[in-house]
C-alpha cells in the first residue's frame, strides 16, 4: 500500500494544471523574444558607434534580467509540488495540480 501511495503521488505530480500549461506556452514564445531583443540591443550599437555602445550593453543586460520570466516559470511547478507534498504529509492525497487549483 505504501508503494501504491508513492505511485499515486508521483502520478499526481506529473499531471499539469491549466496554469502550468499557460505559463509554459507563454515562456516558449516570450523567452526567446527577450533573448533576441537583448542580443540585438547589445550588438547593433557596437556596429554603429563602438564608443557609446557601453550604455546599450548595460541596457541589454538590464532588459535580460528584468524581462526574464524565469521566476514565473520556476515558481509555478514548485508551488504545486510543495502543496502536493504538504498535503501528502497530512495524509491528504490530491490527484495533481489540476485538482489542487
Amino acid at each position: 500500500t505504501v508503494s501504491r501511495l508513492v505511485q499515486l503521488v508521483e502520478q499526481a505530480q506529473t499531471q499539469r494544471s491549466a496554469t502550468e500549461l499557460l505559463v509554459e506556452r507563454f515562456a516558449k514564445i516570450y523567452t526567446p523574444m527577450v533573448v533576441v531583443t537583448s542580443t540585438l540591443l547589445a550588438t547593433i550599437p557596437w556596429l554603429i558607434n563602438p564608443d557609446g555602445a557601453h550604455d546599450y550593453f548595460y541596457m541589454a543586460l538590464t532588459l535580460l534580467v528584468v524581462a526574464c520570466p524565469c521566476a514565473l516559470v520556476v515558481s509555478t511547478p514548485i508551488t504545486y509540488v510543495c502543496a502536493l507534498s504538504v498535503a501528502a504529509r497530512h495524509n491528504i492525497l490530491v490527484k495533481g495540480g489540476v485538482h489542487l487549483e
